[in-house]
C-alpha cells in the first residue's frame, strides 16, 4: 500500500512503475484489456510475477494504491517439474535406487530456481512500486513526458534516453 497526497492516474503510476522495473534490467510488460493482471515481470526461464494495481480515491487529491504480486510458473517452468516427477516416480518403479539421488537432487534444484526467479520477480516489481516514495518519484512525474500508451495493444513504448536522469543515475549507483 502506498499513501499519496497528489493525485494522479493509476496508467501514469503503472508507466512510472514499469519504466523502473525496465531500469533494473528486467522484462516487463503490461496486461491487456482481458488480463486479470496490470503488469508482470520476468527473471529467468521458469519464474514470473504477476501484480495488480487499485487506487482508492479519498477526495482532495488524495490516494490510497495498493499492489498485490503473486508468482508465476512458466510453461518450460512446468515442463521441468513433470519431466523431474515422471523421473522420479520412474526411478522408484524400477527400483534403480542409483539414480534416484540424482532425480531428488534435481527436483530440489528445479524448485529452488523456480522460487528464487518468481521471487527476484516479485521483489523487482515491489521494489519500483516503494520506490514513489522517495522524493525522486516527484521528479520523475515531472520531468516523465515521453510515455506513450498505446490503446491498442495496451503497451507502452518508452525508451532509455525517455527515462530520467535522476532515475538512470540511481539505478547505476545500485550497481556499484
Amino acid at each position: 500500500m502506498l499513501w499519496s497526497e497528489r493525485w494522479r492516474p493509476l496508467r501514469e503510476r503503472l508507466c512510472l512503475i514499469e519504466n523502473r522495473i525496465r531500469i533494473l534490467r528486467i522484462p516487463v510488460w503490461r496486461g491487456g484489456p482481458y488480463d486479470r493482471w496490470d503488469l508482470a515481470a520476468k527473471r529467468g526461464l521458469l519464474g514470473a510475477a504477476r501484480a495488480l494495481s487499485a487506487v482508492e480515491e479519498h477526495g482532495g487529491g488524495k490516494q490510497l494504491i495498493r499492489l498485490r504480486t503473486w508468482p508465476v510458473v512458466s510453461t518450460f517452468g512446468w515442463g521441468i517439474v513433470f519431466l523431474n516427477l515422471g523421473a522420479s516416480v520412474l526411478a522408484v518403479w524400477t527400483h534403480t535406487r542409483g539414480l534416484l539421488p540424482i532425480v531428488i537432487i534435481a527436483n530440489v534444484i528445479t524448485l529452488f530456481r523456480l522460487l528464487h526467479e518468481s521471487g527476484r520477480a516479485s521483489a523487482a516489481i515491489h521494489e519500483s512500486f516503494l520506490w514513489h516514495q522517495t522524493k525522486d518519484y516527484e521528479a520523475a512525474l515531472v520531468a516523465e513526458k515521453t510515455c506513450a500508451f498505446d490503446s491498442r495493444t495496451d503497451t507502452t513504448h518508452v525508451s532509455g534516453a525517455d527515462v530520467p536522469v535522476s532515475i538512470r543515475q540511481a539505478a547505476d549507483s545500485g550497481r556499484e
